[in-house]
């Protein structure tokens, strides 16, 4: 019988990005510790903390990347070094996790991340123009295609109060 390894009576699994619960796997080797996600949210469920670049083998600090061409069919591109491309590990990431996350119940991503990005995600033109806020994090996009019909949400949207 396989045992969900994620598994406490009574808490549902949540997927969260990993900078959010404090951890130092930013670009900067910093984190965006959220407090309310860590503590609140984190008290009445089990978050299971994912970082994309970290899991696929980048160091802490890294290069930054960000999100070029348009936003229905971007590239994550090192900003030093366009020849660093996460293009492909991003996306075939999203969608093993999805597959191996099929335990949790939700997921809670970062904000503008080119990786985890659900809104809002800055895409730089090629052309030089200035940058569009429209696109959607690599990692994040092949996962929510994967798993269409899990609630999915990013911090600052969940966090926010109404103005």
């Amino acid at each position: 019988m396989n045992q969900d390894p994620f598994a406490q009576p009574g808490r549902l699994a949540i997927g969260i990005s990993a900078c959010l619960l404090g951890e130092r796997v930013r670009y900067d080797g910093e984190h965006s510790y959220d407090p309310f996600l860590a503590k609140t949210v984190g008290g009445h469920t089990k978050l299971v903390p994912m970082c994309p670049e970290v899991a696929l083998g980048l160091g802490v600090p890294r290069e930054p990347v960000r999100l070029m061409g348009t936003p229905d069919a971007p590239r994550a591109l090192g900003t030093g070094t366009p020849v660093l491309d996460l293009t492909e590990g991003l996306s075939d990431l999203g969608r093993e996790n999805a597959g191996e996350m099929s335990h949790i119940r939700g997921y809670i991503f970062k904000s503008k991340s080119p990786s985890c990005g659900l809104h809002d995600v800055k895409v730089f033109p090629r052309s030089g123009a200035p940058p569009m806020s429209a696109g959607r994090g690599l990692y994040a996009r092949a996962f929510t295609s994967a798993l269409p019909l899990l609630p999915v949400e990013d911090e600052r949207r969940l966090v926010e109060t109404p103005t």
